[in-house]
């Protein structure tokens, strides 16, 4: 099978174990023994000097040593197959690229079809902000277009651009013209974890409103759905613009312009994880879609 780590087997088996807090899971996931487990995560502790885990009941509680370790861990793990991927090979892995739903309607296919060229074909995978961030923590992405907001103490970014977002409904519905207009309409959003949805929510909460205050939500994650769906009915929905830039044209959408606070822009970034010895690599890449 061949090296596929540069790392000591007891800091993988560390990373497993803060995974699923259990000593069980993680010998089953690893085929060894729960005693293998806990001798490893002894021996590491001695080599350390630290402790690990404290025990709160049944669960296993990591302390502040061991989630700095862990997060380092993660992203040089991340580095490591690459690195031994392209010695062994004397060639390129391929790129392991992440966005979600909305993102990979507009932004997606172009930075696909840049980058097609000068890499092997990338292995793309569609998920929500909340996923994304935890995928490129566990070394499962080189990076991600993230769309929502991060803790910027634990990735490392950079910004692409500012794209536009706004409120629509269908022309055909009652006027929208206040707050109250647009809270008796259904509303259709992404499900939790969904940077669209944590973008609206943060812009109702400024203005103390929250979706409770809705008179129904319906929580869908594929905006092409949302899309359709307000085409053919009432409602209303927060999208990026160039989702809907055709419907606009057409008539067959509507922006709510009568309403500023839901017209805005926001900043869409490339994300991996921090310290990545990739970091030039992935400017270059995040140089391309900013010229898209």
């Amino acid at each position: 099978m061949g090296l596929t780590s540069l790392f000591d087997y007891r800091l993988k088996t560390l990373v497993v174990l803060v995974r699923t807090k259990s000593f069980t899971l993680t010998a089953k996931e690893l085929f060894i023994s729960q005693p293998a487990v806990s001798q490893q995560i002894h021996s590491l502790e001695k080599d350390l000097g630290f402790r690990l885990f404290y025990r709160s009941g049944k669960s296993i509680e990591l302390t502040a040593k061991a989630r700095e370790l862990v997060a380092y861990v993660q992203r040089i793990n991340s580095d490591s197959s690459r690195v031994l991927a392209e010695i062994q090979k004397d060639d390129k892995k391929r790129l392991s690229i992440g966005a979600s739903l909305s993102l990979s309607s507009f932004l997606l296919p172009n930075l696909l079809a840049k980058t097609i060229n000068d890499e092997k074909t990338p292995k793309v995978d569609i998920a929500n902000t909340k996923q994304l961030l935890e995928k490129i923590k566990l070394g499962e992405l080189d990076f991600a277009l993230i769309e929502g907001n991060f803790d910027k103490s634990e990735f490392d970014f950079f910004k692409l651009s500012d794209y536009p977002m706004t409120l629509v409904t269908n022309p055909r519905t009652y006027p929208v013209e206040q707050w109250s207009d647009i809270l008796k309409q259904p509303l259709f959003i992404g499900m939790e974890g969904c940077g669209t949805r944590d973008i609206f929510e943060k812009l109702l909460a400024a203005h103390n409103f929250a979706l409770s205050d809705f008179k129904n939500v319906i929580e869908v994650d594929n905006p092409v759905t949302v899309i359709e769906m307000l085409k053919q009915g009432e409602g209303v929905s927060f999208l990026y613009r160039q989702l809907i830039c055709d419907e606009l044209k057409r008539n067959e959408l509507l922006e709510i312009t009568a309403i500023p606070e839901f017209n805005v822009e926001h900043s869409i970034n490339l994300v991996f994880a921090k310290g990545s010895s990739y970091k030039e690599r992935y400017q270059q890449i995040a140089t391309l879609v900013k010229h898209l």
